[in-house]
C-alpha cells in the first residue's frame, strides 16, 4: 500500500508541475491575444492583488483626455486607495502600485496640469514586470510607457536649423517635463520615485542615442518607431508621434520589446 501511495504522490507532485507551467504559459498567451494592443503583454502583468485590474490601468490612460481632464477627473478615474499610493502636488497627480507575487510587478499613473485652467497637459503611464526563471521557461523582465505631452508654443515655433534639431529638442522637451513632473511628488513616494527612474533612464538614453546617431531620429518619429540598445534591459523600442502639439511617446523595454515583429509597438 505505501508503495501504490508513494507513486500516487509522485504523479501528483509532476502534475503540480505541469500545471504550474501550463498556467505560465497561458499569462503569455492571453497577453498576446489581448485587444490592449497599445500595452499587450505588459499589462496582463500588471494585474494587483486586488482591484484595479489591467482594464482599469488602461482605459485611465484612455479617458483621461489632454486639454479635456480636470485633477478630478484624474483621481476619479485613476486612484484606487486600497491597492495604491497617491502622490500630489501644485500641478502634478501621481498614483503607483506594486506587488511582489510570483516576480515584481510596478507601475504608475501621473498626470501634470496647466497652471491657469488645471486640465491636463501631460499624461503617463507606466508598468515594469520581472519574473524569474520557472523550470524551463526562461526569465521575464519587461516595461512599457506612454505618454502624451503637449509641446510648448516655444519649442515648435523656434527656427531651426534643420529637422533633425527640432525632433530633438521635441525629444528633449519631453523628457524635460516628465522630469519635472515626477520630481516634483516623488519625495514622499520611494515606489513611485524606483519606477520613474526607469523611464528617465530609457528616455534619456534614446536622447543620447540620437545625438550620436542623427539618422535615428526620423525612425524614432515614425509608425514602427526603432529598436535601441538598453543598458539595463537590453534592447528598447520606441516611437515619438506628433500630431498638432501634443507628442505621443510610446516604448517597450526588455523582454516585450524582443516579442514585438518588425512593425510592431
Amino acid at each position: 500500500m505505501s508503495d501504490i501511495r508513494c507513486g500516487f504522490a509522485g504523479k501528483s507532485v509532476f502534475c503540480a508541475a505541469l500545471l504550474a507551467v501550463l498556467a505560465s504559459f497561458s499569462l503569455v498567451l492571453v497577453g498576446g491575444c489581448s485587444e490592449m494592443a497599445l500595452w499587450g503583454d505588459a499589462l496582463e502583468f500588471a494585474r494587483p492583488e486586488g482591484a484595479p485590474d489591467y482594464n482599469d490601468t488602461y482605459d485611465w490612460y484612455e479617458k483621461v483626455g489632454v486639454r479635456q481632464s480636470s485633477s478630478g477627473d484624474v483621481l476619479m478615474l485613476a486612484y484606487v486607495p486600497d491597492y495604491e499610493l497617491l502622490s500630489k502636488s501644485k500641478n502634478v497627480i501621481a498614483v503607483s502600485g506594486e506587488k511582489k507575487i510570483k516576480g515584481y510587478k510596478g507601475w504608475f499613473k501621473m498626470a501634470g496640469f496647466d497652471e491657469d485652467d488645471m486640465l491636463v497637459r501631460r499624461k503617463y503611464l507606466f508598468v515594469e514586470d520581472e519574473r524569474p526563471k520557472v523550470l524551463f521557461i526562461d526569465p521575464w523582465q519587461a516595461a512599457a510607457f506612454d505618454c502624451e505631452v503637449v509641446i510648448s508654443n516655444e519649442v515648435l515655433d523656434k527656427p531651426y536649423a534643420d529637422n533633425y534639431s527640432r525632433q530633438l529638442a521635441i525629444l528633449k522637451y519631453v523628457l524635460e517635463k516628465f522630469r519635472e513632473d515626477f520630481r516634483s511628488v516623488q519625495q514622499d513616494n520611494k515606489q513611485l520615485g524606483n519606477l520613474a527612474m526607469m523611464v528617465n533612464q530609457t528616455l534619456g538614453n534614446s536622447v543620447v542615442h540620437v545625438e550620436e546617431s542623427p539618422a535615428l531620429v526620423d525612425k524614432i518619429f515614425s509608425e514602427s518607431g526603432v529598436v535601441l540598445a538598453h543598458p539595463n534591459m537590453d534592447i528598447f523600442k520606441i516611437r515619438v508621434i506628433l500630431e498638432d502639439d501634443v507628442a505621443a511617446v510610446r516604448f517597450k523595454c526588455g523582454s516585450s520589446a524582443k516579442r514585438l515583429k518588425k512593425d510592431e509597438l
